[in-house]
Order: structure tokens, then sequence, then C-alpha cells
């Protein structure tokens, strides 16, 4: 009963999130856009809603994604604190991975000053460094995700060989 409950509520809070994501899209395609004939730059009128949907909706994100983790490990700490340490061993790697990339990056703005005026204002050192924090970050991701792949193929076939050996 309790699982066909909650996912009727997260059924009709994505339907919700989808419908209110379609509005927010129609006004800032359809709300009017002005011309910067001197420049040739399009300014969409409604950019300024579109930006705190998006914040509202990686906010969101966030709080959920903690909220669950938070949960998932209580319970799972419960049950079996061997398996739950584990698992934060792999929050406490990504936390880690996040740090050495963070430190990793180049956080020079001279290699950029042929942007225009605007974006050179926000080429400050952090910022550069968290931009290549995360493409490393995403791009080690990629890597043991491929990695990972890869040795549950051959895991998953030796185990199948030998399982059909014996």
């Amino acid at each position: 009963m309790a699982v066909s409950k909650s996912r009727k509520v997260s059924g009709w809070i994505l339907i919700v999130l989808l419908i209110l994501s379609a509005i927010v899209c129609g006004l800032f395609f359809f709300g009017g856009v002005n011309y910067d004939e001197v420049e040739g730059i399009k300014a969409y009128n409604q950019t300024s809603i579109l930006l705190w949907w998006t914040y509202i909706l990686v906010a969101l994100t966030l709080i959920a994604t903690l909220l669950f983790a938070i949960v998932g490990f209580s319970n799972l700490f419960k049950k079996s604190p061997k398996r739950a340490l584990r698992g934060l061993l792999g929050f406490v790697g990504l936390i880690v991975l996040l740090i050495v990339t963070y430190l990793v990056g180049n956080g020079d703005p001279s290699s950029l000053q042929m942007l225009s005026e605007d974006s050179n204002q926000y080429m400050t050192s952090f910022w550069l460094k968290t931009s290549d924090m995360v493409i490393y970050s995403c791009e080690v991701l990629l890597v043991l995700c491929v990695v990972a792949l890869i040795w549950g193929a051959i895991r998953g076939s030796v185990i199948v060989k030998s399982g059909r050996s014996k």
C-alpha cells in the first residue's frame, strides 16, 4: 500500500514540475525579444524567470538528494553498519575527487582575455577553478563508469562460465 501511495505522490509531483517547466519555457521563448542592433545581440525578456526556475529546481534536487541519502544511510546503518560505512566511503571518495579536481584546476584568468568585458568580470580564480573542477570530475567519473562497465562484463562472463562448468 505504501509503495503505491509514494508512487502516486511522486507521479503527481513530477507532473506538476513538468507543467510548471513547460509554462516557464513558454514564457521564456514566447515572452518577447529585445534586439540590440549595434551588437547584434538577441535578449529574451523573461530570462530571469527561467534562471530562477532553474535555481529552484537545482535547489530542490540537492535537498531531495541529501534527504534521501541521509534517510537511506540511517536505515542501512540500522540493518548493516558495515555496508552503510562502505556507502559512506563512496561519498567521501566523491568529496575527495571534487577537492582534488578543484586544486588541479587552472585559476589564471589571463588566458581568457579574448572574451567580452561583461564576461571578464566573472573570470575570477574561484569560478575558473570551479568550472575546471566540474569538467575534470565529469571526465574522471566517465572513465570510472567505463571501467566499471568493462569490469562488470568481464566479471559476469567469468561467473557465468564458472557456473556452467560446475
